[in-house]
């Protein structure tokens, strides 16, 4: 089954759902907190669960917060 945009866009209108701009967030960390939990988890770690440590994401390659309007 296919839709048109405008029908999607009257559909969506009589369900009550509206459009909302997602709002950003800083990624900022509290290095007492990690270290704390950091070094909880390295003593106790819990059992049958495996502790992996993956890379960042570089500045540029996070996600970006956008929108379009509503036409």
């Amino acid at each position: 089954m296919a839709y048109t945009i405008q029908g999607k866009t009257l559909w969506l209108r009589a369900h009550n759902f509206s459009f909302k701009k997602p709002a950003a967030r800083h990624a900022n960390t509290d290095p007492t907190k990690q270290e704390a939990l950091y070094s909880t988890v390295m003593t106790t770690p819990p059992e049958d669960e495996l502790i992996l440590f993956v890379d960042g994401v570089h500045v540029t390659m996070a996600t970006k917060i956008t929108c379009q309007a509503p036409s």
